[in-house]
Parts: C-alpha cells; sequence; structure tokens
C-alpha cells in the first residue's frame, strides 16, 4: 500500500498498481521490472538493472546499478564485507 493505491511489482509485465475500487490492475510503468518495493516514504523500487523511485507515482526517476556504484564511491557495501 502507497499513496493510498496497492501497488504491485510485476517483474517483466511492470509496476502495476489496482484501479481503485476494482479487481483490475492498470500497467504503470511497463519498463520497471521492480521485484520489491520500500513504501516508507517516496515508492522506492528495487529491479534487476536498477533502482527507481517516485514521489507522485506519475513522474519516475532511475538509475543503473553502474550508476548507484559510481555514486557510492568508494564506501563498501555490507555485503562486499562478508
Amino acid at each position: 500500500m502507497w499513496n493510498g493505491a496497492v501497488w504491485l511489482a510485476g517483474r517483466d509485465l511492470g509496476l502495476m498498481k489496482l484501479v481503485e475500487s476494482t479487481s483490475e490492475l492498470e500497467v504503470v510503468k511497463p519498463n520497471i521490472d521492480c521485484t520489491m518495493f520500500d513504501a516508507r516514504g517516496d515508492l522506492l523500487m528495487a529491479c534487476p538493472a536498477m533502482i527507481a523511485s517516485t514521489k507522485d507515482g506519475v513522474a519516475f526517476r532511475g538509475d543503473g546499478m553502474g550508476d548507484f556504484g559510481r555514486s557510492r564511491g568508494a564506501i563498501p557495501s555490507d555485503w562486499e564485507n562478508r
């Protein structure tokens, strides 16, 4: 549940949400193949090749994993320290 709607990570089917008061799915972004969400603030989506987010469910921003790696610089991640 995010921003008053049920959102679904459709992987190859794209980012979807339930149409209000129905059981129909609306494909919101077919090119965002997300597998997981974090809905504590902006909707944050984890995808195999990128991390994407939206503040309003209309405009989306995404960074590829290469961009993400460069932006975090030389700081090793938790999984790299194990």
